[in-house]
């Protein structure tokens, strides 16, 4: 089992401080929410007194209890996730992150989609032919014939010229 990267640590820290400081402006309920979350236990085991975290003193601590403080950080980020009310993945890497888009937005994009693509398969029919080559061919055989009657009319010519 690896060790934890501090910059993980410290960025789960500032997740944290940034829920925090939005739950507290928030109002009430999400204060008394905040209250019932040990932010204050976590943050006491992970810094042991320093005001931010010091990756030397991280890096000695045993890998399982780097694992396990990570493990109770990021649960107390999940709690303050629920208790700031915000909805969405929780990646900041995925597009609905803190907010899942509305059921109207939703449809709108749906229902322009499905225009696109009809529009789309309008173009695709009505250039079908110039496309395929279909009108091409039908021209090389009509060329064809008109060359077998040129062949023709010029061996009529030679024979009479003959005779």
């Amino acid at each position: 089992m690896a060790s934890v990267d501090p910059k993980d640590i410290q960025k789960l820290l500032d997740d944290i401080a940034t829920l925090e400081n939005s739950i507290k402006t928030a109002g009430e309920l999400g204060r008394a929410k905040l209250q019932d979350i040990k932010l204050d236990d976590v943050r006491r085991a992970i810094l042991n007194g320093d005001v931010k975290l010091d990756a030397d003193k991280w890096t000695k601590r045993a890998e399982q209890d780097q694992w396990r403080l990570r493990d109770r950080l990021s649960m107390v980020r999940d709690s303050l996730h629920g208790a700031a009310g915000l909805d969405g993945p929780q990646d900041t890497k995925h597009i609905m992150y803190d907010e899942y888009a509305s059921s109207p937005s939703i449809v709108i994009w749906a229902l322009l989609g499905m225009i696109m693509t009809a529009a789309l398969l309008v173009q695709i029919v009505s250039n079908w032919k110039k496309a395929t080559g279909t009108d091409l061919a039908l021209k090389i055989q009509a060329a064809a014939a008109q060359i077998q009657k040129l062949e023709d009319t010029a061996k009529k010519e030679t024979d009479a010229k003959a005779n």
